[in-house]
């Protein structure tokens, strides 16, 4: 079947992002989560409608890649929904709704109703929504089985952490992106003395990128150790 064609002008309605926190699918590392990557890929060609639920850990990328979708999602509007009730039940009619940390709502009954109405809402009318949670659906504490029901209609998938070795690839991966050259060595210094999340090490390398000015932009171990101690890692 041929995807739609995009419309003539697009709103990406970028909801509650903070200033420059948008990522890519590009930027996504899979390791063991290539399956949920595919999925994702296939939304974005159009191929795939409906509902998708990512789950997993703190630190798994879910919020990532709901940030990348919503960016880069090229077939109409895309939104960005906080966990309030007033844009859970706002019926604003968009390509694409993402929904993050459903756990936050869950066992509120009208947040769990406003949730509820927007599955509805979204399958009459066509469009795709991606939620994304910290445990499984069958762990978050719903009080309304409908909506428990309506996230197992669409696909599921756990997200896993990424290994220490896939870890520090996408920090060097990254680093070069920025023009800075990081020995494997060093990468692997870096993954035992920071903050492991992706939003966290996106933010020092944004910080090495800043220190490094007319320098060989080559992000040794020394160099490391002094950056580290200035932004308070031991």
């Amino acid at each position: 079947m041929k995807p739609p064609s995009p419309p003539a002008v697009t709103h990406q309605l970028r909801l509650a992002l903070p200033r420059g926190a948008e990522g890519s699918l590009r930027d996504y590392l899979p390791g063991p989560n290539l399956e949920p990557l595919q999925a994702l890929r296939e939304v974005s060609s159009g191929r795939l409608r409906g509902s998708l639920h990512l789950w997993g850990a703190a630190a798994t990328g879910k919020s990532h890649l709901l940030r990348a979708m919503c960016s880069e999602f090229p077939f109409g509007a895309a939104r960005w929904l906080e966990e309030t009730p007033e844009k859970l039940t706002d019926r604003t009619e968009c390509g694409l709704t993402c929904v993050d940390n459903l756990e936050l709502l869950a066992g509120q009954p009208q947040k769990e109703r406003g949730l509820l109405t927007l599955y509805d809402t979204i399958r009459a009318r066509g469009g795709i929504l991606l939620t994304a949670s910290r445990v499984a659906p069958a762990q978050l504490p719903l009080q309304l089985p409908d909506l428990r029901s309506r996230i197992s209609w669409g696909l599921v998938f756990r997200l896993r952490h990424l290994s220490d070795a896939e870890l520090a690839e996408l920090l060097r991966c990254r680093a070069q992106r920025r023009g800075l050259r990081m020995p494997e060595a060093a990468a692997h210094y870096l993954l035992r003395r920071a903050p492991r999340d992706l939003h966290s090490l996106c933010a020092l390398l944004d910080r090495l990128d800043q220190a490094t000015p007319g320098r060989h932009r080559r992000l040794d171990i020394p160099f490391l150790r002094e950056q580290l101690a200035a932004a308070g890692h031991s």
